[in-house]
């Protein structure tokens, strides 16, 4: 199973993202709102940014069933306005956990709606790629842009 570098655009961001040389695409799907910090003190803004993820995820997949078995790469292009973290780093690392945990319930639950506990298997996204993208102009242009790719 043979990994590609490839860019394109998801929406109107250019991003980078992997992809499999005989895999199919999952989804492309920007999401965006103010990215939040998987260290906040905020814990209900937090579930709610995780349960956004999980539902735009589980809406924008292209393939209705994936499987927790298959092997996945997902990559994550982050739009951080400062204005809206002017008292956090932008530590990249910390922004990463919630994000792939609304992947993965977004992928793999029947309901996103219904989640509480984020407890899904992630264990098969075997690859990542992250990156920082520009700061918007604009606030409400902060977000993420994620895609995932299976290998067959």
């Amino acid at each position: 199973m043979t990994l590609k570098f490839s860019t394109d655009y998801v929406e109107d961001w250019k991003v980078n993202y992997l992809d499999f040389e005989f895999g199919k695409l999952v989804l492309k799907k920007v999401i965006r709102g103010k990215i939040i910090n998987s260290i906040t003190q905020h814990k209900i803004e937090l579930l709610n940014w995780k349960q956004k993820i999980a539902e735009n995820i589980s809406k924008a997949k292209i393939i209705a069933e994936p499987k927790a078995y298959s092997i996945y790469a997902v990559s994550l292009s982050f739009r951080f306005h400062q204005k809206h973290h002017s008292s956090n780093k932008l530590d990249v690392e910390n922004y990463i956990k919630p994000v792939i945990d609304g992947i993965a319930a977004g992928l793999f639950s029947k309901n996103p709606k219904s989640i509480t506990k984020f407890n899904f298997d992630d264990s098969n996204f075997k690859h990542l790629l992250i990156e920082k993208l520009d700061s918007p102009l604009n606030p409400s242009d902060e977000g993420i842009a994620i895609v995932v790719t299976m290998a067959n």
